[in-house]
C-alpha cells in the first residue's frame, strides 16, 4: 500500500496475561506463532479441542492467546511499517458519545450488570479488592483514532530523516570522488535506516493507573443505580455483590438462582409456556465464569506511552478526542451506564420509570419478609458461628490498622514517590537544605503536614515546630507523644532516625510574641526560611476573645515573626473557604467584618460576661467566632503582611486521608465524621440539612499537598506586587458530592463494620424540614435519653445521656449552616498551580480534585473513623456483630410495634363503639 500512514492492531491489554506486571512492550511467547497453523491443520476438530488446554498454558483462553500470537507476528513481520499495538482494557459502554450508555451487547460486565437488573443474577465471583479495569468505548475510540495520528506522524518524521541522510550521504560520496581524482576509489553503500522491534509502539489503554476502581465498587455503584433505575421487566429485586470464594459463589447461583430457574420453568411448562430461565441461568453462569479469570487476578500495567500522547494533544483535539482516564467520573458514568442498559439493550423507555420502581419496591418488601425471617432464626444460632463469619472482615480492619495496606494501595494508583528522583521535583528542589517553621502541628492538619514532609522530602534540613507547653507535658514530650500516632508507621520503617529533624519550640499562639524565649526567635529568624502558619482554634463554639487572640492577634504575631526571617522565602496562612461566608467565594479578598486591631482591642478590654452578651452581634451574618476571625485574620494580612512572599490557602470541609500514608485516618471527632462516628453508633438520628445541596469535604492528605505545592509557587512568584495570591481548595467543581450521596455511600460501606460501642442500630436521615427533624431528635434522642437517665438513677448510678444528646444535637446545630444553605468558590488559581507542577510532582503531590473517587474514599472512611477516633481495635469486631444483630432485631421490633399497636387500638377502639 504505498499511500499508508498509519496501521493500528488492537489487542488486548491482558495477551500477557501470564504476568502480573504488564508493560508497553513486546514479550517471549512459548509457541511459535508460524508453527501453530501448522500443527493445527493436520488434527481433527477433536484432536484440536483436547490439545488446546496443553497449548494455552497460562493464557485463561483462546482469545488472550491469540491476541499475544499476534503481537509476536506484528513484532517480526511489521517491522518496516507504520504500525502500532493499542491494548485496551475491558471495554464497555459509553461515557457521553455519541450517546450516553450506548452498548449493543450482553458480554463480559455488560451481561453480569444486565443478569443483576432483571434480578437473575445476584452474586459476582471476583475479589472484591481486584481493579476492574474497564474502560469505556468512547474513550477508547478517542485514544486509538489519537494513537493513529501520532503513528503516522512519527512515520513520516523518520521518513524525512532518512531521506536527509541518503542525501547527504550522497553529497559526502561526490566530494570525496572529486577530492580523489587519481585514485577515484567507491565509498561502500551505508545501511538504511530500518525500524526494530522497539519502534513499535504499545500502548496500554487502561483505567487502573490514573482511575482505579475494584470490583466491590464497580458491584455497589451498580447496585446503587440499579435501584434507582429499575427494569419494568424484572423478576426480582436487585441484590448484587462479590463473592470471593468460588465455592459459596457455587452454592449461591444452585440455591438462589437454579432452583428458582427449574421451578419457575416448571411452572411454565405446567402453564404451557415455553420454559427459558434455566436457559438463561446457564448464560448467567457462563457469562461469570469467563470473567472470574479477570476478577480474580490483580495486574500491574504501565501506560506512560498512553500519558505522553495525551499530553501531545493541543486543547483542540483534547476536546474532540478526549480519552484522559484521570478525568473520568465513574458516579457519572455508571448512571449512564445503567439508563444505557436499560434503553439500549433492554428497550424499556424511561416511561416505565415510574411502573418500574413501583414493581421493585413490592419485590423488595416481598425480599425484606424473607431476609427477616432468615435473620431472626441466624440471631438464635450459636454465637460461635458468627465469630467464624467475621474472621473475613477482622482481617480487612487489621489492614486499616497496619499501614503496610497502604504501601500497596500506592503501587497499585503508581504513586509511589521514590520512584521520582529529586532532580525530577522542583518542590523537593526548592525544600532541599531548608529550614521550615510549622505552626498547628498537633492539629489535623498539622500532623499530616509534618509527616508529609518528613516522608516524602528527606532533603530537608530542620523542621522547627511550635508547640505549646501542656500542665503535665514540656513540648519535648508533647512531640515525642505526637511520633507515637499511627500516621508515622510507615516513615518510621523507612526512616527510624527521622524525628532527629524535627526541633519543638515552645510557644503559645495566645500570647504576645508567641511566648518565644529570645534564643529561639533567634533561631528562628537566622535559619527559617519556609513558615507554614496553620496555628488556629477551630472549635466553632469557641469564646470569642480565645478565637480572637490565637486567630486573629497570633496571626500578626507570625506576620511580626517573619519580618525578621532574614531567608524567608515563602509564608503560608492557611485559612478556610467560608472565611467570608458568602454565597459565592472568588480567590481574592473581600472587606473583613471588622478591623483587626480594633477588635483585638475590644476584646482585650471587655470582661468575658459582657464579650458573650455582645458576641452574637458582633458576629453579624457569620454563624460562629470561626469563620468570622477567620474572615478578620485575612483582613489583617492584606493590611500588615505587605512585602513578604506571602499566599493564602483556603480549604473547605477537611475531612479523612484518602490515600496517604494511611487510608481513613483522622483524630477529629467533629464535622462531618462526626456526624457518621454518632450515626454508626446509634447516637444521631436526624440532621437538619438540604440532602441535595453540595458537600464540599476535601481529604486532608491532598489539602496538605495542595499547601506544599502553594509554598513552592510562593517562593518562585517571589513578593507579590499587589495582593497575596489565595487559593480556594475546594471540591465541588471537579468532585462535587450531595450531602446524601456522601451519607449513603458511608451507611453502605460502614453497617458491615459496627462498633461495640454502639447504643442502638443505625437509623439517621438527613431532613430539610426543620419540624420533621425535632421531631424526629425528640422522639429518638430526647425522649430516650430521659428514660435512661432516670433507669439509671434508680440503679444507682450517674446519669450521662442526656447530657451526651445534649452535646451532639449543640455539635448537629453548628454544622446546619454549611449543610443547609449551598455553596459556590472559583479555584482557577488552585488548578493553574497544579498544571504548572511536573509530573513527578504532580504525582507526589497530587491535590487534582478530578482523580478524587468519593466510593474508594467511602471504603475506609468509616472504618477509619472506627479504629482511630472510636478507638475500637479489629478485635472486637466479632462481638460488635453480634450486638449489632441484636439492636438490629431491637429495632425492627419496635418499629412493627409502633405500627402494630396504632391499628391494634383504632380497632380496640371501633369494637367497643359498635359491638
Amino acid at each position: 500500500m504505498k499511500n499508508l500512514k498509519s496501521l493500528i492492531h488492537v489487542s488486548t491489554v491482558y495477551s500477557n496475561c501470564h504476568l502480573q506486571k504488564i508493560e508497553e512492550r513486546f514479550y517471549k511467547y512459548p509457541v511459535n506463532y508460524e508453527d501453530l497453523p501448522k500443527i493445527l491443520e493436520k488434527l481433527d476438530d477433536r484432536a484440536a479441542e483436547e490439545l488446546t488446554p496443553q497449548l494455552l498454558g497460562d493464557w485463561p483462553n483462546t482469545y488472550t492467546f491469540t491476541k499475544a500470537m499476534a503481537e509476536a507476528m506484528i513484532r517480526d513481520q511489521g517491522s518496516n511499517l507504520p504500525i502500532a499495538i493499542f491494548r485496551p482494557g475491558i471495554i464497555v459502554s459509553t461515557w457521553k458519545e455519541p450517546l450516553k450508555g450506548w452498548i449493543d451487547n450482553v458480554y463480559g460486565p455488560n451481561g453480569i450488570c444486565a443478569g443483576a437488573l432483571m434480578g437473575i443474577l445476584g452474586s459476582l465471583w471476583c475479589d472484591e479488592n481486584v481493579s476492574a479495569n474497564i474502560v469505556p468505548v468512547d474513550m477508547t475510540i478517542n485514544a486509538l483514532l489519537a494513537v493513529a495520528w501520532s503513528t503516522a506522524t512519527k512515520y513520516q518524521l523518520k521518513n524525512d530523516l532518512e531521506i536527509k541522510n541518503e542525501t547527504e550521504m550522497a553529497q559526502n560520496n561526490l566530494s570525496l570522488n572529486t577530492i580523489n581524482r587519481g585514485n577515484i576509489y567507491e565509498v561502500p553503500p551505508q545501511p538504511s535506516m530500518h525500524r526494530n522491534d522497539s519502534d513499535i509502539r504499545i500502548y496500554n489503554y487502561v483505567s487502573t493507573v490514573e482511575k482505579p476502581l475494584d470490583w466491590s465498587e464497580y458491584c455497589g455503584i451498580n447496585l446503587i443505580y440499579g435501584q434507582k433505575y429499575p427494569l419494568s421487566d424484572a423478576i426480582w429485586v436487585l441484590n448484587f455483590g462479590c463473592t470471593k470464594s468460588g465455592f459459596l459463589h457455587s452454592v449461591y447461583m444452585v440455591f438462589l438462582h437454579l432452583i428458582p430457574a427449574i421451578l419457575v420453568d416448571a411452572l411454565t411448562l405446567l402453564c404451557g409456556k415455553k420454559p427459558r430461565m434455566v436457559k438463561v441461568y446457564k448464560q448467567m453462569e457462563k457469562f461469570t465464569k469467563i470473567l472470574s479469570y479477570f476478577s480474580n487476578n490483580e495486574w500491574l500495567f504501565t501506560n506512560n506511552n498512553v500519558q505522553q500522547l495525551w499530553q501531545t494533544l493541543d486543547v483542540t483535539d483534547k476536546k474532540l478526542f478526549h480519552f484522559s482516564m484521570a478525568d473520568m467520573d465513574w458516579l457519572e458514568y455508571f448512571r449512564n451506564y445503567t439508563l444505557g442498559l436499560r434503553v439500549y439493550l433492554y428497550k424499556d423507555d424511561v416511561s416505565t420509570l415510574p411502573a418500574a420502581r413501583r414493581k421493585q419496591l413490592r419485590f423488595f418488601v416481598a425480599s425484606k419478609l424473607i431476609y427477616e425471617t432468615f435473620s431472626y432464626y441466624r440471631i438464635l444460632s450459636i454465637e460461635s458461628t458468627k465469630m467464624a463469619e467475621a474472621i473475613g472482615d477482622v482481617d480487612i480492619l487489621r489492614r486499616i490498622e497496619d499501614t503496610t495496606l497502604n504501601d500497596q494501595s500506592l503501587a497499585r494508583d503508581a504513586h509511589i514517590v521514590k520512584d521520582w528522583t529529586m532532580k525530577d521535583s522542583a518542590i523537593r528542589q526548592f525544600l532541599k537544605d531548608r529550614c521550615i517553621l510549622i505552626t498547628g502541628v498537633t492539629g489535623f492538619l498539622g500532623i499530616i503536614i509534618l509527616e508529609k514532609l518528613l516522608r516524602t522530602c528527606p532533603e530537608i534540613r530542620a523542621i522547627f515546630v511550635l508547640i505549646r507547653k501542656s500542665s503535665t507535658k514540656d513540648v519535648t514530650q508533647r512531640l515525642d507523644e505526637l511520633f507515637k500516632n499511627p500516621v508515622f508507621n510507615i516513615l518510621r520503617k523507612q526512616r527510624p532516625n527521622f524525628h532527629r529533624k524535627v526541633f519543638p519550640v515552645q510557644g503559645d499562639m495566645q500570647e504576645i510574641g508567641l511566648g518565644l524565649n529570645l534564643e529561639d526567635r533567634h533561631k528562628i529568624q537566622d535559619q527559617v526560611s519556609v513558615i507554614i502558619h496553620g496555628a488556629a482554634t477551630v472549635r466553632f463554639d469557641e469564646a470569642l476573645k480565645t478565637a480572637v487572640k490565637v486567630n486573629v492577634r497570633g496571626t500578626g504575631e507570625m506576620i511580626k515573626l517573619a519580618r525578621g526571617c532574614a531567608r524567608l522565602a515563602s509564608f503560608v496562612h492557611i485559612s478556610t473557604a467560608y472565611a467570608n461566608f458568602i454565597p459565592k467565594t472568588d480567590e481574592k479578598f473581600y472587606d473583613p467584618p471588622t478591623n483587626a486591631c480594633d477588635l483585638i482591642d475590644m476584646v482585650e478590654n471587655t470582661d468575658d460576661g459582657q464579650l458573650e452578651i455582645m458576641t452574637p452581634k458582633i458576629l453579624g451574618r457569620y454563624p460562629n467566632t470561626y469563620t468570622f476571625t477567620k474572615g478578620v485574620t485575612e483582613g489583617l494580612i492584606l493590611e500588615q503582611a505587605r512585602g513578604l512572599p506571602l499566599s493564602i490557602i483556603r480549604p473547605s470541609i477537611v475531612v479523612s486521608t484518602y490515600r496517604e500514608p494511611v487510608r481513613g485516618w483522622t483524630c477529629t471527632p467533629y464535622g462531618p465524621g462526626g456526624i457518621v462516628a454518632g450515626a454508626g453508633v446509634g447516637f444521631i438520628h436526624s440532621v437538619y440539612c438540604n440532602k441535595d445541596n453540595i458537600a464540599d469535604l476535601v481529604p486532608v492528605d491532598m489539602v496538605v499537598n495542595c499547601i506544599i505545592a502553594s509554598a513552592w509557587k510562593t517562593a518562585i512568584d517571589g513578593v507579590p506586587s499587589g495582593e497575596p495570591k489565595i487559593y480556594n481548595y475546594v471540591s465541588g467543581n471537579e468532585a462535587p458530592i450531595t450531602w446524601d450521596r456522601f451519607c449513603k455511600l458511608n451507611k453502605e460501606y460502614g453497617i458491615p463494620f459496627p462498633t461495640v460501642h454502639a447504643v442502638w442500630y443505625y437509623s439517621f436521615a438527613l431532613n430539610k424540614n426543620l419540624l420533621i427533624h425535632w421531631i424526629v431528635t425528640i422522639f429518638m434522642n430526647l425522649i430516650p435519653a430521659i428514660f435512661i437517665d432516670l433507669f439509671d438513677r434508680l440503679r444507682g448510678k450517674k446519669p450521662r445521656f442526656l447530657k451526651l444528646c445534649k452535646k451532639l444535637l449543640k455539635f448537629t446545630e453548628l454544622l446546619t449552616p454549611f449543610t443547609i444553605s449551598n455553596w459556590k468558590f472559583n479555584n482557577d488559581n488552585v488548578q493553574e498551580l497544579y498544571a504548572n507542577m511536573s509530573i513527578a510532582d504532580q504525582q507526589s503531590f497530587n491535590f487534582d480534585m478530578k482523580k478524587l473517587d468519593w466510593v474508594r474514599h467511602s471504603e475506609t472512611n468509616i472504618m477509619g473513623l472506627r479504629v482511630y477516633v472510636l478507638k475500637d481495635p479489629a478485635t472486637t469486631l466479632p462481638q460488635a456483630r453480634i450486638k449489632w444483630q441484636r439492636l438490629k432485631m431491637a429495632h425492627m421490633t419496635l418499629k412493627a410495634l409502633l405500627v402494630i399497636l396504632p391499628i391494634f387500638l383504632v380497632g380496640y377502639m371501633l369494637f367497643k363503639m359498635f359491638l
